[in-house]
């Protein structure tokens, strides 16, 4: 048995006692089959060894009398066990637990399971079969919950509609130079003007610039960073701009931003990557850097950042008066202009219908036409190949990774008339690639377009990022659409479309590879089509509705308040293919929802650290506190949101006093039970430090609020703290290791 916290485990045990003394004809092994496989595991978890309905009573009952006898297993899942230390390596723990199910050592099966790992309880019952029983249900703790005041649903008369926009480049008048931080840390070559500015100057490798950072003085609060490496080779010396290892530019940017964001007594980190213009469009690899950064600056507010596209001979005077200019995180400096990129709408021109006397560059489907669709078995992937099997008879090349793909789907495809041809292989992998082309044209003679909608996701903040997690993510977005663009140049192709996500254009916080690699795609379908190559198109798309992606319904109703953003249905996505495509232009951006999405697009856009403010909501009668916490728009998946602003936390939990001489941890940790308890409406001594908080409800709103409420008392944190310290015992440890020196000594409440 389980359940969430101890005093419920108590209570579940005595309804499932009570149950057998009323149901004395039940099965003892039909009760364990039940409880096996017909629960889900939780948190908190009793293991009892029993041989008779006698030995179970007796177990229970000494159990709740607060006895442990030798065949009752208590354990928490997620502890410090020595258990899960010992075996939390690679497969360890299941060979283990397999080979006590064989053996019939249910003791030492009972102990694991207690303690937190996973078991098969099916296996059990290879041999014999076992019927469910209707045992008592969890027992949910009974607590009650008012709202205050009338409620009354609020109107969103406006009807949402797809959202057309595009980037374009304004005229900007050239900043005044920025004060001077504490440090300057310089990345790549040249003299540094007015130097005498800051009161350290350090330099650092731009292959490991992280490594650099040792030399930092312990007093610097304000760090500024000029990252200008790329612009150290000259102009118009790369013969293939494209040709740079994404990894490892990442691999080196990522361990820079999270050392500096690491350290505790940091105020401001200001940082400029400048990088070349080449042929008058910039390299994709550098050009992407924006997306990153806008995503790191979504995650922590300290960070003040943006990408600086130089055409001509660099001024690292200009460079060094970008850093914290607001209202930009994309700048060009162009032979003396400066120029800022901006997110506007547009009324996007496309049209499904062919039209005497098209421009060229306008693509139309072709009738019966032959298509390769990669990620085509599953997500937005398959929505257009349907789509492309319904409306134009196409005969479709579906690649995936795995060895069958989705036969149902695929049947499904055929059932409709439509020649399916499956092909399993990893696009970013030449070999591959070459081998899925050649099959195809060996079949079909020919590929009419090209539909680029596999990826990778693997998110998560900074801080938790690792090599091989931003190398698979570029791996299927970045090298797969050089691989496919290269195969597919002369089969006569009309278009090979990247399908990219909204995150590449204005960032996404937990999402900083994901972005990079998505605004990658935007970049080189520019350059391609800068090149003279107008069959290369990206679409950003929104999060669609049945794309694939997991999103509960709290994430949407949150978006849906803070910037009127809703899921893409699936017929408006595939009936913007077509739009898409008839237009002569490399990028496509989407966004859905509500008026007032275009609004806090271009705010993220322009500022993606600043707190988002409320839309304007109809007037509600209402007692209480109110406030404005709002999350960024929601992407492809549900990473944590930034802070925003939140509403203040009510004084109404009381807390016991401590003593003003207690530890940091001790202090922190009083603060985070008063703030946690007033914000999830609990009392504090009903928080297990050891818990994770989302067991207690906490979401995105009690994060921001959480967040807001902290940097109020205590300066500045990271805005990813509550996720990277998921347990009040860690948030109180890092608190008080990191900023003992602000806490305020407790007092009662």
């Amino acid at each position: 048995m389980s359940a969430r916290t101890p005093d419920r485990l108590r209570a579940y045990a005595r309804a499932l006692l009570d149950h057998i003394d009323t149901h004395p004809g039940q099965l003892l092994a039909d009760i364990a089959y039940t409880l096996h496989v017909g629960r889900d595991p939780m948190r908190e978890r009793l293991a009892v060894v029993a041989s008779t309905m006698e030995e179970l009573r007796h177990a229970l009952d000494r159990f709740l009398d607060g006895d442990q006898p030798p065949a009752v297993h208590l354990g928490t899942a997620g502890a410090d066990h020595p258990l899960r230390q010992v075996l939390s390596t690679g497969d360890t723990a299941a060979v283990l637990v397999d080979h006590f199910i064989d053996s019939g050592d249910h003791e030492r099966l009972a102990l694991c399971w207690a303690n937190g790992l996973d078991v098969d309880w099916g296996s059990l019952y290879r041999s014999e079969r076992r019927r469910r029983l209707p045992l008592p249900t969890y027992p949910f703790a009974g607590e009650r919950h008012w709202v205050p005041g009338p409620l009354r649903a609020p109107a969103h008369p406006n009807t949402p509609s797809t959202t057309w926009l595009r980037t374009v480049w304004r005229p900007a008048p050239a900043p005044d130079p920025a004060p001077a931080g504490d440090v300057l840390v310089l990345i790549g070559e040249g003299a540094v003007p007015d130097r005498h500015r800051w009161q350290h100057v350090i330099t650092a490798s731009a292959d490991d610039p992280a490594g650099g950072l040792g030399g930092l003085p312990s007093s610097a609060h304000r760090i500024d960073v000029l990252h200008s490496a790329a612009l150290d080779a000259a102009p118009n010396s790369d013969p293939d701009p494209d040709a740079g290892d994404p990894a490892a530019l990442l691999g080196a940017l990522l361990p820079l931003l999270v050392g500096l964001l690491d350290r505790p007594d940091l105020r401001s980190l200001r940082l400029v990557y400048g990088h070349p213009a080449i042929d008058g469009t910039p390299s994709p690899r550098h050009a992407a850097v924006a997306a990153l950064l806008r995503s790191a600056m979504q995650e922590d507010r300290r960070l003040s950042a943006r990408t600086v596209e130089v055409a001509g001979a660099p001024d690292r005077a200009a460079l060094l008066a970008e850093l914290d200019r607001a209202g930009a995180v994309e700048v060009r400096h162009e032979h003396g202009r400066r120029l800022v990129r901006r997110l506007v709408e547009e009324e996007y021109g496309g049209s499904s219908e062919a039209r005497p006397g098209e421009p060229a560059g306008v693509i139309r489907l072709r009738h019966g036409g032959v298509y390769l669709i990669t990620g085509g078995v599953g997500g937005v992937g398959a929505h257009l190949a349907a789509h492309l099997a319904r409306t134009v008879d196409a005969r479709l090349v579906l690649v995936g990774r795995s060895a069958t793909g989705d036969p149902e789907r695929i049947a499904a495809l055929e059932r409709t008339g439509a020649e399916v041809l499956y092909l399993s292989g990893n696009v970013s992998r030449l070999e591959d690639v070459t081998r899925i082309v050649a099959t195809v044209r060996e079949r079909f003679g020919r590929i009419d377009g090209v539909v680029h909608a596999a990826g990778v996701l693997r998110d998560g903040f900074l801080r938790g990022r690792s090599r091989a997690d931003v190398e698979e993510v570029l791996a299927a977005k970045v090298a797969g659409a050089r691989l496919l663009d290269q195969a597919t140049r002369d089969a006569g192709r009309d278009f090979l479309l990247f399908c990219s996500s909204i995150a590449g254009v204005v960032g996404n916080a937990g999402q900083a590879a994901y972005a990079y690699a998505n605004a990658y795609l935007g970049h080189y379908a520019a350059r391609q089509h800068a090149l003279g190559d107008p069959t290369v198109r990206v679409v950003h798309w929104p999060l669609w509705a049945d794309g694939g992606m997991a999103v509960d319904r709290a994430a949407l109703a949150d978006a849906f308040d803070a910037s009127g953003v809703e899921p893409l249905p699936t017929s408006d996505g595939v009936a913007a293919l077509e739009r898409v495509l008839g237009v002569a232009r490399p990028e496509a951006i989407l966004g859905y929802g509500l008026p007032r999405l275009f609004g806090h697009l271009s705010r993220v856009f322009d500022d993606p650290a600043a707190p988002i403010p409320a839309p304007v909501a109809p007037a509600v009668p209402a007692t209480g506190a109110v406030g404005p916490a709002a999350p960024p728009t929601l992407m492809e998946a549900r990473p944590p949101a930034a802070v925003v602003a939140a509403p203040a936390a009510p004084a109404s939990a009381s807390l016991p006093a401590t003593d003003a001489a207690s530890s940091p941890v001790d202090r922190a940790e009083h603060l985070l039970r008063g703030v946690l308890a007033a914000l999830m409406k609990l009392p504090p001594d009903a928080l297990n430090p050891a818990t994770p908080l989302v067991d207690y409800g906490m979401d995105s709103m009690v994060v921001r609020a959480l967040n807001e409420e902290l940097a109020a008392r205590l300066g500045p944190l990271p805005s990813t703290l509550a996720y990277e310290h998921p347990t009040l015992a860690a948030l109180a440890d890092y608190l008080g290791t990191h900023h003992g020196d602000r806490l305020p000594a407790p007092t009662p409440v």
